[in-house]
């Protein structure tokens, strides 16, 4: 073996350390936010909601032994499948009682593994920096800062759905065996089906069906390693399926999993209906997705755009679904915005793209800085500052108007986490 041989391996292996190395201070970081957000008095918000009668669903599956069919005070509760319950009983059993802690840990663990998986399928083409970026944003989306504390099922719905997609597509692009990331994928499509019901199967469906079939290699669908994903998930599901019959009937099954879909198709005048079209992406995007729903305006600028798909990031997918799962959301006249919230990972995804863009951008003369940006500032600290304060004038307006809203009570944390951002991304440029 060469001298120049020996010492590219010694160059190559101290690299990977020191990526290593910042991997596991960024993920140290998301723990961090993790924690500041979600558990420092967490028991401070009240049992609200659908928390008490899901808890004490949970309490009954562990001290009555039917862990099939949810039950409320021994009578069935067919308003979804019952995975959401069986995650509260079990940590119920855990920690010896089903209180609040039981009943909104299912939510917590959700929301910081999404952010974990958004920067492992980020930091395939990014820096650790971007990827870190897209981690935070998924774990403080204003929409999943206010359910990702609650016990509700939404963030364990996240969680599963974007472990589904993401493993199926992250696997895929590294060059994992067929026959693994399939099978994870279809595992967690299990998952996300006995959590919410058919959303799971049509989200995924749609999404990986139009991209293999875009990409034309539509015969992966056929594939044995393909096939195999597809029975892992009917043996999955099934097992609750043939369990269920055993104590009610086909029509009840129906109702667990579209009972709670249908009212989503309720009639509204043609004013109402119309009203909704056009409010539903402005709360989607002002409320939902806020604060990093700014970082979009980014997109107006016609070089950045073009640097954007310049940079070659496998962007393409993640936009499918959410494309996939929009008009479901959007259409139904009584749609709320929480229930594109299992898409919020995908958006993190693309948000950690735009970030690595502009880094890479602030430092390349090939992206040339219009009037626009020039007059907020083309130095990128500038342009931070400028940002932070956009959102800092954001959550003092929504104090004023809407003061019980759950970004107006965590307006100081926000602004803390956007200096600490600031900071942060300054250092990295």
């Amino acid at each position: 073996m060469s001298d120049i041989t020996i010492i590219n391996e010694q160059v190559s292996i101290k690299h990977r350390f020191s990526g290593l190395q910042q991997d596991i201070v960024y993920l140290v970081l998301l723990v961090l936010i993790f924690i500041g957000n979600y558990l420092i008095r967490p028991v401070e918000l009240t049992i609200r909601g659908e928390e008490s009668r899901r808890g004490r669903i949970a309490w009954e599956m562990l001290h009555e032994g039917d862990w099939v069919v949810p039950r409320l005070q021994g009578e069935p509760r067919l308003t979804r499948p019952p995975l959401h319950y069986w995650a509260i009983a079990i940590c119920g059993y855990l920690q010896g009682e089903v209180d609040v802690w039981a009943i909104r840990w299912p939510s917590f663990l959700s929301v910081l593994a999404t952010g974990f998986l958004v920067y492992w399928y980020v930091r395939n083409d990014v820096s650790p920096a971007s990827a870190f970026f897209a981690g935070m944003c998924v774990m403080t989306f204003g929409q999943v800062l206010q359910l990702g504390r609650l016990g509700e099922s939404d963030a364990t719905f996240m969680f599963l759905m974007a472990g589904s997609l993401l493993l199926w597509h992250g696997g895929r692009s590294r060059g994992w065996s067929p026959w693994v990331y399939q099978s994870l994928a279809y595992t967690f499509l299990a998952g996300a089906t006995l959590t919410k019901g058919p959303q799971g199967p049509v989200y995924f469906a749609g999404a990986v069906g139009l991209y293999l079939i875009g990409t034309r290699r539509w015969k992966e669908l056929f594939s044995p390693a393909h096939l195999m994903g597809v029975l892992i998930f009917l043996v999955l599901i099934n097992c609750w399926h043939l369990l269920f019959l055993q104590q009610l009937s086909m029509k009840a099954l129906y109702v667990a999993y579209f009972g709670e879909v249908e009212k989503r198709f309720t009639e509204a005048s043609t004013w109402k209906y119309v009203l909704h079209l056009m409010q539903y992406p402005v709360e989607e995007l002002g409320a939902g997705l806020f604060p990093w729903s700014i970082l979009l305006m980014a997109f107006v600028v016609k070089s950045f755009r073009v640097q954007f798909i310049k940079q070659g990031y496998p962007w393409g997918f993640v936009l499918l679904a959410m494309c996939v799962a929009w008009p479901t959301v959007w259409l139904p006249a009584s749609s709320n915005t929480r229930y594109f919230m299992c898409m919020f990972p995908c958006l993190a995804v693309i948000l950690g793209y735009t970030m690595e863009t502009i880094l890479v951008s602030m430092k390349s003369e090939e992206m040339k800085l219009s009037a626009t940006m020039k007059a907020i500032g083309g130095r990128f600290e500038w342009t931070m500052v400028t940002l932070m304060g956009v959102v800092f004038i954001g959550l003092v307006v929504i104090k004023i108007i809407m003061p019980d809203h759950v970004l107006a009570k965590e307006s100081l944390s926000i602004v803390l986490l956007m200096l600490g951002l600031t900071l942060l991304l300054y250092l990295r440029h």
